[in-house]
């Protein structure tokens, strides 16, 4: 039952095929954003470079807290990622999470990213199913059943919230 309702809840959002790393111009914003399925490469390209590649190259992984991690469980999930190229503090954390996910070689196939807009929709796409009141979200899943979530900012670290939420299940 949980399966199903993961794929009559989840799946729907990605299931039809949308144009990556889309850019356009939010009044609201009143600049360029990314709208809908985006890739980490799309946030190396102007006008999201110059704070991904900063945040990005800045951060250092904490490896010590990332030994801890069930690396079977985390390997074996799917992380969703919805977050505003306009946001603050998707700007920080964004870039950080890419590069964990890279120390961990964990499979980009398996992380599926929405960008929103200031009032956190995409147009054609149902991202109210997800529950989004704030950004960045990153939604864990195993076995097709969401185990935690990090929204808008860590609790204490990313290393340690991931830990966290793979230590729980």
């Amino acid at each position: 039952m949980k399966k199903l309702i993961f794929v009559l809840l989840i799946l729907p959002i990605f299931a039809f095929s949308q144009e990556e790393n889309k850019i356009v111009y939010d009044e609201n914003a009143g600049e360029d954003i990314i709208l809908g399925v985006f890739t980490q490469q799309g946030l190396t390209k102007e006008p999201f470079s110059e704070w991904y590649t900063l945040e990005y190259d800045n951060y250092s992984v904490d490896e010590k807290i990332l030994k801890d991690l069930d690396l079977d469980k985390f390997q074996n999930s799917v992380i969703n990622i919805i977050m505003g190229t306009w946001c603050g503090d998707s700007q920080r954390e964004i870039p950080r999470f890419y590069k964990i996910l890279e120390y961990l070689k964990f499979d980009k196939h398996n992380i599926k990213s929405i960008a929103v807009n200031r009032i956190k929709e995409v147009p054609g796409m149902q991202i109210s199913r997800l529950g989004i009141k704030k950004v960045p979200t990153f939604i864990f899943y195993l076995d097709n059943i969401e185990i935690g979530r990090i929204i808008e900012s860590p609790e204490i670290s990313l290393e340690k919230d991931i830990v966290k939420i793979y230590s729980n299940k």
